[in-house]
């Protein structure tokens, strides 16, 4: 979690630096609307498949734990695409109305267009905790995102990007952890599909 921290570190002042206040602020009120949508979206849910997940691995049953996930996924992503789409018809209310900023409705829409898979990467990070796989929860959220993100800000920036290609980053992470945590779900560890 360490390594995570520095990365992130690095990023912040990376992208403040070159975005500027104004910008940097832009950028940290989409990150926020994200994650105040991320709580609604998991619905505390992969906590719930936490304590199942495990209570069904010290049963051994198998075929509990793949209805545990699936169903899971079932309704956090159905419901994180809901909440997607309300953001983004909303986005310009929230950035007009509530922060007076015109210039935030495409940063809010594109985070909005990362809450799925921010949702399905949380619920995953669970799972893998649940299923004793604590070396892929740290693959995913203290290595595969945070170094993506700085590799995609870096190149975003070196091609003169603005705040919202930087949310794009932030988006292209996302659907690289979740890719990948699908793979190590799937493949490495437990056949859901």
């Amino acid at each position: 979690m360490i390594l995570s921290d520095v990365i992130k570190f690095i990023y912040r002042i990376i992208v403040s630096r070159y975005l500027g206040p104004s910008d940097y602020g832009l950028l940290s009120l989409g990150e926020g609307v994200l994650n105040i949508a991320l709580l609604f979206s998991v619905l505390g849910l992969q906590l719930g498949a936490v304590k199942f997940i495990a209570q069904y691995l010290g049963e051994e049953n198998i075929e509990k734990i793949k209805g545990i996930i699936a169903a899971t996924f079932r309704i956090i992503l159905p419901v994180s695409i809901s909440i997607m789409l309300l953001i983004i018809l909303f986005s310009q209310y929230i950035a007009i109305g509530i922060f007076h900023k015109r210039e935030l409705v495409p940063i809010i829409a594109i985070f909005a267009l990362t809450l799925p898979f921010a949702s399905f990467n949380n619920t995953l990070a669970s799972i893998f905790v649940a299923l004793k796989k604590i070396n892929y929860w740290n693959y995913l959220t203290a290595l595969v995102r945070p170094l993506s993100l700085i590799i995609l800000t870096v190149v975003i920036i070196s091609f003169k990007g603005d705040a919202a290609d930087i949310a794009i980053a932030t988006l292209g992470t996302y659907i690289l952890s979740a890719g990948l945590g699908a793979y190590l779900l799937e493949f490495k560890t437990l056949p859901i599909i």
